[in-house]
């Protein structure tokens, strides 16, 4: 009967899988069979309850309110997700990019480059660019719906008593405050799950939140591809993307999606977001600029941000002048200390020179100087 111990296990290596180790997960590790044990046992007599949600800001790129849940619930959540992704995998929309293995950001920006190509007729049309976007989508989920979507063909019972006792419950009932407080005033309120009725909202941060954001969108790509018929779409998590020759055409499907999101969803289109321009101009997509160029084989130009550009060279400069920190130990059996700062450091430039090579930055790249020595 699933889930078996095999299951939970496979699910608590994919939640630590290339994870720093936290306080909770190295306690529940020293007793790692008999808390797996423990654990399935709730779930086979149906008594595990999630348990306490650490609440924190993240300030940046922009303010998010996140509620990071237990390291065992944790692991339920890699177990329901591992369940339910064979039968909606082959369900979603080819037009939905987060969070999806081999797509995700550089998978829907590669898609939007190629749709470029195909659309404009290899440069020969020029085309416009409609971007919607919905107001608070997270917070606004209505978890009831969400559950009734999840349960369609479940044959599984257990599978049932979880997606209830995940996706149906509220982690600001009980939840743990961590890091500065006045950080909160840089969330808005229409934006913060505080502030929303009982029965909605996901917390952010989640792998339930993020694989439910996909079912819950699900049917309106279907419903945007069968009935608004653009020439093309692309989806990633909320950020609705649209091209065409025609504006007009663009322009009539704001409304349209924001009917169907009240109706059958109960939220509704940011209208102040809603941006339609030539593609000629560019648009921001996923942390990039795109631009078409009609006159020019490449018919499309990526741009890197200039602001993440200088506030990368400066972090490069202060890593340069500060070094790393020093590899310590405080006898010879001891562990390394410093080594998950110096990793972390690392993993940082490394990551954006990573992004980088997917714009036009090879010139920038050069001048920035990155020497071999910090990789050392």
């Amino acid at each position: 009967m699933w889930p078996e111990f095999k299951d939970l296990h496979k699910a608590y290596r994919e939640c630590r899988m290339g994870k720093p180790a936290s306080a909770e997960q190295t306690q529940f590790e020293t007793r790692l069979g008999e808390n797996l044990l423990a654990l399935l046992r709730e779930i086979h007599f149906k008594t595990y309850l999630p348990s306490q949600a650490k609440c924190f800001i993240v300030p940046r790129p922009k303010p998010r309110e996140i509620f990071a849940a237990h390291f065992r619930d944790r692991i339920v959540h890699h177990l329901i997700v591992s369940k339910l992704t064979p039968f909606w995998e082959s369900r979603f929309s080819d037009a939905s990019f987060a969070c999806r293995k081999d797509r995700g950001t550089h998978g829907a920006l590669q898609r939007l480059l190629s749709e470029i190509k195909r659309v404009s007729r290899q440069g020969e049309v020029k085309l416009h660019v409609l971007k919607l976007d919905i107001a608070s989508f997270f917070a606004t989920i209505h978890r009831g719906i969400l559950c009734g979507l999840l349960q369609e063909e479940n044959q599984e019972p257990l599978l049932s008593f979880l997606i209830r006792n995940s996706f149906g419950h509220d982690s600001r009932d009980s939840f743990i405050f961590q890091g500065k407080k006045n950080l909160s005033n840089l969330i808005p309120l229409e934006k913060s799950w505080l502030s929303q009725e009982s029965h909605r909202g996901l917390p952010i941060g989640n792998l339930t939140s993020q694989f439910g954001a996909n079912v819950y969108l699900n049917e309106c790509d279907h419903w945007i591809e069968n009935h608004l018929r653009p020439a093309s779409y692309i989806r990633y998590m909320d950020d609705f993307l649209f091209l065409d020759s025609n504006p007009k055409k663009l322009l009539t499907f704001e409304s349209q999606i924001d009917a169907w999101l009240k109706k059958h969803r109960g939220q509704q289109l940011n209208l102040k977001k809603t941006k339609c321009h030539s593609l000629t101009e560019g648009v921001s997509y996923l942390g990039y600029r795109v631009i078409q160029k009609r006159k020019d084989s490449r018919m499309h130009q990526v741009l890197f941000p200039k602001a993440k550009k200088w506030a990368f060279i400066k972090d490069l400069k202060h890593l340069e002048k500060t070094g790393l920190p020093p590899l310590e130990k405080l006898h010879f059996l001891s562990p390394t200390l410093s080594k998950r700062k110096r990793t972390q450091r690392l993993s940082s430039v490394q990551s954006r020179l990573g992004l980088m090579k997917h714009a036009s930055t090879r010139r920038f790249r050069k001048r920035a100087g990155v020497t071999k020595s910090l990789f050392t």
